[in-house]
């Protein structure tokens, strides 16, 4: 039996291989961001990502500032190993 990642690789615009692998970046920003904010992981929470860029909601401006001052960092650690979309900014919503 062939995984899931077997079977949409060989259809590689698949629409539905496009949304596993957003979901999969916003789940890896998400663990990224429990990382960052070790004391209070509830501040910031990775939502969508359209337009090659990726939208963080945050409860407060102190916690969208922090992030923007590590936001190459973590654009960095987005990418690494990425083979399909590349996200090249961050987009706060407070």
């Amino acid at each position: 039996m062939d995984s899931l990642a077997n079977i949409f690789s060989k259809h590689r615009r698949s629409p539905i291989l496009k949304k596993v692998q957003t979901s999969l970046l916003v789940e890896k920003a998400n663990d990224l961001l429990k990382d960052y904010l070790n004391h209070h992981p509830e501040m910031a929470q990775a939502v969508y990502i359209k337009d090659n860029a990726i939208a963080i909601a945050c409860l407060s401006s102190v916690v969208a500032q922090e992030l923007k001052l590590r936001e190459m960092h973590l654009l960095n650690e987005l990418n690494k190993g990425q083979t399909g979309q590349k996200i090249t900014t961050i987009k706060f919503l407070l």
